[in-house]
């Protein structure tokens, strides 16, 4: 799907999920998050997610003061800060977020997947 997102380069892409990766110290250098890795997992991990474009935005520590959910996106224009609306009762380790993301012309790309359907 990467691949097939470079060729439409003003498309906002965000992903959001626990990576599970708590050993990334993520920061924030001349304006640009970075993350430090700890392992040669988190390191492979960390590359790919630079290579394809993609940078972490998600500073809220959970209660071990790491941060195990990532919020990765093209853009710069995102807004990440724990939230204090959930829909279910808070996980300590996985903090409720709010995710404000700006995308300048709203427009669903469609990819086929490997079984013929559709992914949106």
């Amino acid at each position: 799907m990467l691949v097939q997102l470079s060729r439409h380069p003003n498309t906002v892409l965000c992903i959001v999920g626990d990576f599970n990766l708590p050993g990334i110290k993520w920061s924030i250098l001349d304006n640009e998050p970075i993350g430090t890795p700890s392992n040669n997992i988190e390191t492979m991990v960390y590359d790919n997610l630079v290579y394809n474009g993609l940078l972490q935005y998600n500073f809220n520590a959970n209660r071990n003061n790491v941060i195990l959910d990532l919020v990765l996106v093209n853009s710069s224009n995102v807004s990440v800060h724990e939230s204090s609306y959930n829909l279910v009762k808070p996980d300590s380790h996985h903090p409720p977020l709010s995710i404000d993301l700006y995308i300048p012309d709203l427009h669903v790309m469609q990819f086929p997947d490997t079984c013929g359907h559709i992914l949106c």
